[in-house]
């Protein structure tokens, strides 16, 4: 189970790193139409609102796997203190 939960943190800490640097990256293309919003056409208009509508999406697409990963970080945590507790709220007995 060590050997599992090494895996996992060895996942959890690539995707953080993955999303600093996603992020990093649409803060810099949200700059740049920032920057040139004012001289745009109601063509480039529509295009930022477009793109603004996709990175939207695109972060709750995120927080929603960040939430899932930190869900199953929490339950391999309860596994290695021995406190995973099945649905009906009783011990599994796994420890």
């Amino acid at each position: 189970m060590g050997e599992q939960l090494r895996r996992y943190e060895r996942n959890l800490t690539e995707i953080e790193t993955h999303l600093h640097g996603v992020q990093d990256g649409l803060v810099e293309q949200l700059q740049k139409a920032m920057a040139t919003k004012n001289g745009a056409t109601s063509a480039t208009d529509e295009r930022i609102q477009e793109l603004v509508a996709v990175l939207r999406d695109f972060e709750q697409g995120i927080l929603k796997v960040a939430g899932e990963v930190g869900s199953a970080r929490e339950g391999m945590t309860r596994l290695q203190l021995g406190e995973f507790v099945g649905n009906d709220g009783r011990g599994t007995g796994i420890y």
